[in-house]
């Protein structure tokens, strides 16, 4: 079973050490697979990052990465060290010649010299990457030491094969640093597939595979399997039962197929299906293309800006930062925008839609609808059905849609159409221009701000309480719709209508204007008569 196994190289440089190890009487250090996954993903981070450290870019020193690759986890007497080195590659240069000369620099140096001759380690592993530092071609270098009474997993260099009894089945063939095929077999496999563009299968059993660099394809097929992508652009897929999947840094596509999968795209921009099952979907960093299919998922799209598709089932899906689309799918659906500029759609459904921090466009589709913009100046519009939209903070525009709407405008100078159906829309606070729509009885309140009412056709109330400002109406009709007054406006309770029309009613020049005093009024434009006016309004 392999998780990363030296290459040629590597091994000179573990057989250089080793013979300056056992000149001074002592032990040679075992190769260990996951020291050598922690060296080599080490090199290939600097020469990507184009520094020479021993502290990676998640700020991790060699420890912590030591730890993350599974070295000797679950026991004790557990100590690691390491060493760095890189030389200028020049052509026809022998690698080996250049592994020496950095052994040779290690040996006279005062702070790795001692991790080499020291006795407190009893394993070694080896990372070797090619490429550009610092406008040079070099050959970078990380050696990780370790020590431990937990699990390890040796390199098969370190195995003397003549002492192992003949296999019952086939082997899985060693990796190269070309293009190979390598199958699993019917246990729990480890498979590393190093450089070149590999094909890896994981056949039966609950495998473990690597891709390494290259851009490479990986089958899980049956069993629970962890697939690890690497550093080229690699296609994998899951199989058909609960598949762990990661991409690595390339732009990868990933396939959860079959089971409850977690797949996660990491660095670069990915695309992603999840396949059948309730599936966990990270897109992590990159501009990402993801779909849930069916299933009730989960889905994050990270830090760039995505595409996600919920397809079927319940899902809930968090763009993340970046202008990310989201279209929720068949299903009851929740969806955040997070932050950036985001677009929403929850298609059928009883979705729940919240936007986020930037100016987002949410369309609620078929059902009945939960929509809010939070912050930013939104587009909301909840379509069909009975939908619930609140616009939140902002400058808003929002349409309900056909159904019977509740509309909360929020703050901000908002424009709020209710469409079809009866509709109740509360504009909020701040200059709002609310129209309720044709084909329905709806109810309008402007709230706090110099608010615009049309009720547009049919029987419409409009609502004006304490400190709602001066409204507006544009098209109250006497003898069908309804004006509702807040009793706490007027010192009298208990004011008589008709009173209260003669008191706070007037005639003017652009309709009656009912003046409640300290900036509060409301003007019936287009009304110019009080005659059973009177008639036409309730209190609450």
């Amino acid at each position: 079973m392999k998780l990363n196994v030296a290459s040629d190289l590597e091994r000179h440089l573990r057989t250089l050490v080793n013979e300056e190890r056992t000149s001074r009487g002592l032990e040679a250090l075992k190769l260990e697979q996951h020291l050598n996954e922690s060296a080599e993903l080490h090199s290939e981070w600097m020469i990507r990052a184009d520094k020479f450290t021993h502290v990676s870019g998640n700020n991790d020193t060699w420890h912590e990465r030591i730890k993350d690759a599974g070295f000797g986890q679950g026991g004790s007497n557990w100590y690691t060290a390491e060493n760095l080195g890189f030389s200028q590659v020049r052509t026809l240069t022998d690698r080996r010649d250049i592994a020496e000369t950095i052994v040779d620099n290690w040996m006279k140096s005062a702070e790795h010299r001692p991790n080499i001759l020291s006795g407190k380690y009893e394993y070694v592993g080896y990372g070797v990457a090619e490429g550009e530092y610092s406008g040079m071609k070099v050959m970078m270098v990380t050696q990780n030491f370790g020590s431990t009474n937990g699990d390890i997993l040796l390199d098969h260099g370190d195995i003397d094969y003549s002492a192992v009894p003949e296999a019952s089945e086939p082997a899985i063939p060693e990796p190269t640093n070309g293009p190979d095929r390598l199958d699993g077999l019917e246990s729990d496999d480890q498979i590393a597939g190093k450089g070149g563009a590999d094909r890896i299968w994981g056949r039966e059993g609950n495998d473990t595979v690597w891709g390494g660099s290259g851009h490479d394809s990986i089958w899980g097929n049956d069993g629970r399997d962890q697939l690890i992508g690497g550093s080229g652009n690699d296609k994998i897929w899951g199989g058909d039962q609960d598949d762990d999947i990661v991409g690595g840094w390339g732009h990868t596509s990933l396939w959860g197929d079959s089971g409850d999968d977690t797949v996660e795209g990491a660095t670069g921009n990915d695309k992603i299906w999840g396949g059948a099952g309730n599936d966990t979907l990270d897109g992590s960093s990159g501009h990402d293309s993801i779909w849930g299919n069916a299933g009730d998922d989960s889905i994050d799209g990270g830090s760039g800006s995505e595409k996600i598709w919920g397809a079927g089932g319940e899902d809930v899906i968090s763009g993340g930062e970046g202008q990310d689309d989201l279209w929720g799918g068949s299903g009851n659906d929740t969806a955040w925008g997070g932050s950036g500029h985001d677009s929403l759609r929850g298609d059928s459904g009883d979705d729940k839609l919240v936007g986020g921090t930037g100016n987002d466009n949410i369309w609620g589709g078929s059902g009945d609808d939960e929509i809010m913009g939070v912050r930013g100046h939104n587009y909301l519009w909840g379509y069909g059905d009975d939908d619930e939209i609140i616009g939140a903070t902002g400058n808003d525009t929002i349409f309900g849609g056909t159904g019977e709407d509740s509309i909360d405008a929020g703050t901000g100078h908002d424009s709020v159409w209710g469409h079809h159906g009866d509709d109740i829309i509360f504009g909020g606070s701040g200059n709002d221009h609310l129209n309720g729509g044709d084909l329905g009885r709806d109810t309008l309140d402007g709230g706090a701000g110099d608010d615009v009412l049309i009720g547009a056709d049919w029987q419409d109330t409009f609502v004006f309480g304490r400190n709602n400002g001066a409204d507006l109406v544009w098209d109250f009709q006497q003898g069908s719709d309804t004006l509702q007054l807040d009793r706490d406006i007027f010192d009298w309770r208990n004011i008589p209508e008709d009173i209260l029309v003669d008191r706070y009613a007037e005639v003017s020049d652009r309709g009656v204007l009912f003046d409640f005093g300290q900036g509060n009024s409301i003007l019936l434009q287009w009304v110019w008569s009080t005659d059973g006016l009177a008639d036409d309004i309730e209190f609450f």
